[in-house]
């Protein structure tokens, strides 16, 4: 994705909402598939999302009731890449 396409997304998004994937593909010049952009928004491009640095967590199940703007596999790939103990 480019950043020109992330804006025309965001742009998009605004236009139809979170639930006309196939008009946002359509608003995008069909280049993208509606799947592409929903995965997209969902995990790159929403700005509801927390991108900024970890604090401290404790374990994967309460990062994933407390941390807000995280999605749910943002948080289980933080647990398995960094966080759990079996890691060496």
């Amino acid at each position: 994705w480019t950043h020109d396409e992330d804006v025309l997304l965001v742009r998009a998004v605004e236009q139809c909402g979170e639930s006309n994937w196939q008009r946002v593909s359509e608003l995008l010049g069909n280049t993208r598939s509606s799947n592409q952009c929903l995965q997209r928004w969902r995990y790159s491009v929403d700005p509801s999302l927390n991108k900024g640095k970890w604090s401290e967590a404790r374990r994967w199940t309460d990062i994933g009731r407390e941390v807000d703007g995280r999605t749910p596999m943002q948080c289980r790939e933080r647990w398995c890449n960094r966080l759990d103990p079996a890691l060496k």
